[in-house]
């Protein structure tokens, strides 16, 4: 099974719900900030403590800033390092 992840972006405050692979989902918490063309998302210390961490995400230092390649009321396209990521209102 592929990862499938929920991602919410509101109001400053950044979730990721992950489903595992026996069927639960864990939950990662943190804060983002929006600056012209670019995201920082910080995760919580307890967040890049949970076991389920590297699977998920592993970046250093619970961080990750991206370049936004696009923002819409539909869409959010994000890139890092060459990798464009692309996420879609549901």
């Amino acid at each position: 099974m592929d990862s499938v992840i929920l991602l919410i972006f509101k109001k400053e405050v950044f979730s990721a719900i992950c489903l595992l692979k026996d069927g639960g989902a864990t939950t990662f918490f943190g804060n983002y900030s929006l600056k012209g063309a670019e995201i920082s998302i910080i995760l919580l210390p307890e967040s890049v403590n949970d076991k389920n961490y590297d699977t998920y995400f592993g970046w250093p230092e619970g961080k990750r800033i991206f370049k936004v390649e696009d923002l819409s009321y539909s869409s959010l396209r994000l890139e890092y390092e060459g990798t464009k990521s692309v996420f879609r209102k549901f």
